[in-house]
């Protein structure tokens, strides 16, 4: 309980900050349903409803090995490597996880808002443009490949 209080205070600070505050107008102005226009700490509202059992049920479901990916690079034996890892898991609580639930969100093709204004006391003005994609439509490449081109362009 006590930590609520300092994560509240940063989620007020950097609230403030004019890159957080363009970044999400933005998206909120791009999105009308698509869970992306909300900022993932949550807001000083959601902290103080948090409860351990909140914080258990979500450190089980996706910090769990099945939910994992493992990388490993470099000039290594990868049976030696499998067997560190099995020689770990072994030693861990195999706890239930519960199952993610995952779903498209039904989102129009077209921006909410075609523009949003908020003034601040700045040295210089800031302006964001943003470009709304539909990744769902796209395979596995061509999603890459769009991923890319906006990298390369902007």
């Amino acid at each position: 309980d006590k930590e609520k209080g300092i994560i509240a205070e940063e989620i007020k600070m950097y609230q403030e900050q004019p890159g957080y505050k363009i970044m999400f107008n933005t998206l909120r102005a791009m999105y009308h349903h698509h869970p992306i226009k909300v900022d993932i700490a949550g807001s000083v509202e959601s902290i103080y409803s948090i409860t351990k059992d909140d914080l258990y049920l979500c450190y089980e479901t996706f910090y769990h090995p099945s939910n994992m990916v493992l990388f490993v690079v470099g000039d290594v034996n990868p049976e030696e490597i499998c067997q560190i890892v099995e020689k770990h898991e072994a030693k861990r609580d195999k706890v239930y996880q519960p199952t993610i639930e995952r779903s498209l969100v039904d989102e129009p093709s077209y921006v909410k808002d075609a523009n949003v204004r908020e003034c601040m006391k700045l040295q210089s003005p800031r302006i964001m443009l943003g470009f709304k994609n539909t990744p769902g439509d796209l395979s596995p490449q061509q999603f890459v490949q769009k991923d890319l081109e906006m990298t390369l362009f902007f």
